[in-house]
């Protein structure tokens, strides 16, 4: 077991950036483990990992001094094998040690993580490669809101995947004391960059649902299309999805298997392009279908730049030329939540949270205002 006095230079910081700095080979997942399991404990006592901590405060590590070295002397092999592949063996194995130290009881903390069953996730990154994946916009004891990197799934499609739900489902340590994991709760498309947010617990998870199945949190995206919009508008219409081919279809008549949609939009820039016109958008999603904006805003005339599957294919081809830009230009920039938000996201009402415009939508449109 190590104690350690915090010290006046040290006071007014987060407890896990503290810990993140004093054992830089751990990672964020095992640091916030070791908290949830009162491995690490402050002042006697549990603590969360946001408690920011002040002169004179305790910490006690109920970890081995042989588990420490270990630890201690893989760092530096753990960062070297941050590699563009993304894996990072050598982290996961030193959490390993340090999780097999504390296999008995700790000394004096009434509680010790043996039993626990091991949660193996496939190949996926270790917490220093979690900017592979997405920033982190905002995080507090019941959720995340995650910024999206293209090209990363939001849930597993098959089971050799990597996606952000395991990746953030890593990053917070893995399930909870209940035995519930972490989940992604709102969905966009691999290739749509943007805010995906993210329960920690099940309350947190069931409030964010319902939230989004009741159209009560407010959703807008930016969309660079194709064409000429000058005006506000909104539009109803019916979506009917093609499970073999991925892929929607919109129409004006309620047929099997349709379902309403509603999309609103508002004109932020016109500018020319190539012989061309092309706008930029703020998109309002009413309702949540898949791939609902790519697809209506493409029946209505204005596809998507860069989308293969409903835009442009000559546009989107002098688009990858001369821009490099090979992902439809759709980001999920902005989630409101309602003034009377309940239960355990009470703390939330009236929010709102935004993420910085991406840089391919400041290639086409440099001088944009939102």
């Amino acid at each position: 077991m190590k104690e350690i006095r915090i010290e006046k230079k040290d006071a007014g910081q987060r407890l896990d950036k503290y810990l993140d700095k004093q054992f830089p080979g751990w990672g964020r997942s095992l640091i916030y483990k070791f908290l949830r399991k009162k491995t690490i404990k402050l002042n006697g006592a549990k603590a969360a990992f946001n408690t920011m901590i002040a002169e004179g405060d305790i910490l006690s590590v109920y970890v081995s001094d042989e588990s420490l070295a270990k630890l201690a002397e893989r760092k530096d092999a753990a960062e070297e094998n941050v590699t563009g592949s993304g894996r990072n063996t050598d982290l996961g194995k030193a959490a390993g040690a340090a999780k097999e130290s504390c296999d008995g009881k700790a000394a004096g903390s009434g509680e010790g993580v043996k039993g626990e069953k091991s949660r193996k996730l496939n190949a996926v990154p270790a917490i220093s490669d979690l900017s592979k994946f997405c920033s982190i916009v905002y995080e507090d004891d019941n959720i995340i809101l995650a910024d999206k990197r293209a090209g990363v799934l939001c849930q597993k499609a098959d089971p050799s995947d990597i996606s952000l739900n395991e990746a953030l489902l890593e990053y917070c340590g893995g399930k909870d004391d209940s035995g519930f994991a972490p989940t992604v709760c709102n969905r966009i498309d691999r290739n749509t960059t943007g805010l995906v947010s993210f329960a920690k617990n099940y309350r947190a998870a069931r409030e964010l649902s319902e939230l989004f199945r009741d159209r009560r949190a407010e959703k807008y995206y930016l969309a660079a299309v194709k064409g000429r919009v000058d005006a506000p508008g909104q539009d109803r219409a019916f979506i009917r999805k093609d499970d073999k081919t991925n892929k929607v279809s919109i129409g004006l008549r309620e047929e099997r298997d349709a379902k309403p949609i509603d999309t609103a939009w508002e004109p932020l820039a016109v500018r020319p392009w190539k012989g061309r016109e092309i706008s930029l958008l703020r998109v309002e999603l009413i309702t949540g279908k898949s791939h609902q904006i790519r697809s209506h805003l493409a029946y209505l005339g204005h596809p998507l730049l860069g989308d293969e599957k409903y835009g442009d294919r000559e546009l989107n081809r002098l688009l990858k030329r001369d821009t490099g830009i090979a992902h439809q230009l759709l980001h999920a920039y902005e989630l409101r939540f309602p003034d009377t938000a309940e239960g355990e996201l009470t703390y939330l009402s009236g929010r709102s949270f935004l993420t910085e415009v991406p840089g391919r939508f400041l290639t086409l449109f440099p001088d944009m205002k939102l």
